[in-house]
């Protein structure tokens, strides 16, 4: 099999951790100050977070297929024809990379929803080979004509796995949770904290535990909480790996769940908890926490759920399946 090189900078490492494993070595570039860099040393792009200036290896080992480089060591790379395809993950990179993008097959992949500054730039629509998403409701506002593929996000369900759910608390997981402007429950927070026992996972807060500074701390955190709380209106990777470990899940439901989820991968009252407002969350996680076995029947669920729709496999043969239909176009 064709191993393909791929120009692309850094996104979230836990999503870039399953797709090295394709056949293919990476040349990811180090941000410059185009990117915002907070006081925690992590970079946001257009409110989506791309990790450490190089690697988050808190969240993943480094992996062996990847090299690091500045931006002008693109330009001889490109010239000694060293790069297959550029893998642009925000239209703040695509901006930003737009006259590689001319010249480079270019997949533009969405991991978050499109929003009015979301444009593909006109100069270069014609370089794009694909656009691919976490979700089809990406490419509702998309104007865009080629190749359009959903390819879900992948779930280590190896690893992500053994729920026990011994201690009596509710999970939270974010990375800056308050930095976040697209997250619309998360005022929730402070009005649930004061009735119900609630740890937030966040390096970015002070009245939360802190970052895990390890997925193997962040498993002990899923393995052993009772019940995980989703704050967020989009589907999070926290909230995937709470589901593979088989955490119960609490949700609020928004806009994004009701038009593109319920009823297809989350079920109310089979796989998670779908509840309308604050009153309702309190009513189910107290339910949750009294009956055990019901805890184990939705997080049984919600596992089988990660492992049908989310797996490794189905993310890397869907990945295969595009490159090799993209080098008989190009």
């Amino acid at each position: 099999m064709e191993r393909f090189k791929i120009l692309t900078h850094p996104v979230h490492p836990a999503w870039e951790w399953e797709f090295s494993k394709l056949n293919i070595f990476l040349y990811s570039i180090r941000p410059d100050n185009f990117s915002f860099l907070n006081s925690t040393n992590w970079i946001t792009a257009y409110w989506t977070m791309i990790g450490d200036l190089e690697w988050n290896v808190r969240q993943r080992p480094l992996p062996k297929n990847i090299k690091f480089v500045d931006l002008d060591e693109v330009y001889k790379l490109i010239k000694e024809k060293k790069i297959d395809f550029l893998l642009v993950h925000t239209f703040l990179w695509l901006e930003r990379l737009q006259d590689i993008a001319e010249v480079v097959p270019t997949i533009l992949h969405l991991h978050t929803l499109d929003s009015e500054y979301f444009k593909i730039p006109e100069k270069i629509k014609s370089s794009l080979v694909a656009v691919t998403a976490n979700s089809s409701l990406h490419f509702k506002n998309l104007n865009f004509n080629g190749i359009k593929k959903v390819i879900p996000v992948p779930v280590d369900t190896n690893f992500f796995s053994g729920y026990i759910g011994d201690i009596k608390r509710c999970l939270v997981v974010y990375n800056f949770f308050n930095l976040r402007a697209e997250e619309i429950f998360k005022d929730y927070l402070q009005e649930l904290r004061k009735k119900l026992p609630i740890d937030l996972i966040d390096p970015d807060t002070k009245n939360g535990l802190g970052e895990a500074i390890s997925r193997n701390e962040l498993l002990f955190f899923y393995r052993h909480w009772a019940v995980f709380l989703n704050l967020s209106s989009y589907l999070s990777m926290s909230l995937l790996e709470a589901m593979s470990v088989g955490m119960p899940v609490i949700l609020f439901e928004s806009e994004n769940i009701k038009k593109g989820m319920k009823g297809k991968f989350f079920i109310d009252g089979v796989n998670c908890l779908i509840v309308s407002d604050i009153k309702d969350a309190l009513e189910k996680i107290n339910i949750l926490f009294k009956n055990k076995n019901l805890r184990s029947k939705i997080g049984i669920n919600a596992r089988e759920s990660v492992i049908k729709f989310y797996n490794v496999e189905k993310f890397l043969n869907e990945w295969n399946s595009l490159f090799n239909e993209l080098k008989y176009k190009i």
